[in-house]
C-alpha cells in the first residue's frame, strides 16, 4: 500500500502464547514468525520489552533484546526493533552499547525504540523503582540524550539528575550513521511527545484511535516548531492488533481463540480500529495515513492471518 510502511510484532509469550512450550520450542516459535514476516516482505519485526506476561501469568516469555541478537542471526533483510525498550530495566549508557553491538551483529538493521516504562507489575516483581508517570518522562529525555551523546561523541561525561557518565565511549559505533533511527513511543503530551519532537526519528502511538492520533499530532507538531523541526521529518507510527477476517462469526471464533483480541469496549471500532473485514480494515488503513501515518506496527495472531494482512496491503 502506497504512503506507508508495515512492521509485525513478534511473539515473545508475553500474551500466553508460549503456554505448554518448552524453552527451545519457544524459541523456534519466535524464529519462525520472524521467517514468514521476512517472506512475505514486511519491513520490520518488532519485540515488546516486557519482563511479565500482560496481565501478569506463570506463563513462559522471553526477553527482548537477548531475542533480538538470535533475530539479527536468523534473518537477513528484515528491519529489528523494540516497542519500545523501556529506560527503567537498563542504565542508559550500557544500553547504547548493547544497541550499538546489536546494529553490528545485523548489518546495520537495528530501529531503537525507547519509552518511559507503564508496567507497574513487572517493575515491582524485578525490583525496579516504578516512579511517578513524570518522573519516568523525565528519566527518558535524560536517558536518550546519553544514549545519542555516546553513540555520536568520542568520551562523554554527562552529569543529569538521574543518570551519569564519567569519560565514557562506545566503540565501535553503530553501524548505521550517525546511528539507528531513534523511536520514541508513547502519549504524554508535557513531556514524552516534547522528547520525541527534540530527538526523535519516529514516534510512535499504541493502541490509540484515528481521532486519538490525530490529537496528539497536533501537540507534536507544536513540539516540533518549539524546536526548531520540520514536522514532516519525523516518522508518526500508529501500533494496533490487525486481524482480517471473513465475518463475524469468523471474528467470533478468531476472539476465543485469542481471548487478548477482546475489546474491553466490545467490538468497537475506534478501539480495535484494524479489526474486521478486507475491505474495512483497508479503508482504517488508508484513513489513517490520511491522517498522517506513515508507519503500521501490526499484532498478527497467527501465520494464517498474517498471509491475510500481506495479502491486503502489500503491493
Amino acid at each position: 500500500m502506497k504512503g506507508a510502511s508495515f512492521g509485525i510484532v513478534l511473539p515473545l509469550g508475553l500474551r500466553g502464547e508460549f503456554v505448554g512450550l518448552a524453552a527451545d520450542q519457544c524459541v523456534d516459535h519466535l524464529l519462525a514468525f520472524a521467517s514468514d514476516v521476512e517472506r512475505l516482505g514486511f519491513d520490520s519485526v518488532w519485540l515488546y520489552d516486557h519482563l511479565l506476561p500482560v496481565p501478569p501469568s506463570p506463563s513462559p516469555s522471553l526477553e527482548a533484546w537477548t531475542s533480538l541478537a538470535g533475530l539479527a542471526h536468523a534473518t537477513k533483510r528484515v528491519r529489528l526493533g523494540t516497542m519500545v525498550t523501556s529506560i527503567s530495566f537498563r542504565n542508559p549508557a550500557h544500553l547504547a552499547k548493547m544497541a550499538s553491538t546489536l546494529d553490528g551483529l545485523s548489518g546495520g538493521r537495528l530501529e531503537f525504540g525507547l519509552g518511559a516504562g507503564w508496567y507497574e507489575e513487572e517493575h515491582r516483581a524485578f525490583g525496579y523503582p516504578f516512579p511517578s508517570p513524570g518522573e519516568r518522562s523525565r528519566r527518558l529525555s535524560e536517558g536518550l540524550q546519553v544514549i545519542l551523546k555516546l553513540w555520536t561523541g568520542d568520551r562523554t561525561t554527562f552529569t543529569g539528575e538521574y543518570f551519569s557518565t564519567r569519560d565514557a565511549w562506545c566503540w565501535p559505533r553503530p553501524v548505521q550513521s550517525p546511528h539507528p533511527r531513534v523511536w520514541v513511543g508513547g502519549r504524554g503530551e508535557r513531556i514524552t511527545l516534547r522528547v520525541a519532537a527534540t530527538y526523535a526519528d519516529a514516534w510512535n502511538l499504541s493502541g490509540g484511535s484515528i481521532d486519538e492520533f490525530r490529537a496528539k499530532s497536533r501537540v507534536l507538531e507544536k513540539w516540533c516548531e518549539t524546536a526548531s523541526r520540520d514536522p514532516a521529518s519525523l516518522i508518526r507510527s500508529l501500533e494496533h492488533h490487525c486481524v482480517i477476517v471473513d465475518g463475524p462469526s469468523e471474528l467470533a471464533r478468531i476472539r476465543r481463540q485469542y481471548p487478548y483480541l477482546r475489546s474491553q469496549r466490545g467490538d468497537d471500532s475506534t478501539a480495535q480500529p484494524f479489526i474486521g473485514r478486507p475491505a474495512d480494515v483497508k479503508a482504517r488503513i488508508e484513513e489513517s495515513i490520511e491522517a498522517g501515518v506513515s508507519y503500521f506496527v501490526f499484532s498478527v495472531p497467527d501465520a494464517e492471518l498474517l498471509s491475510r494482512l500481506a495479502a491486503t496491503v502489500l503491493d
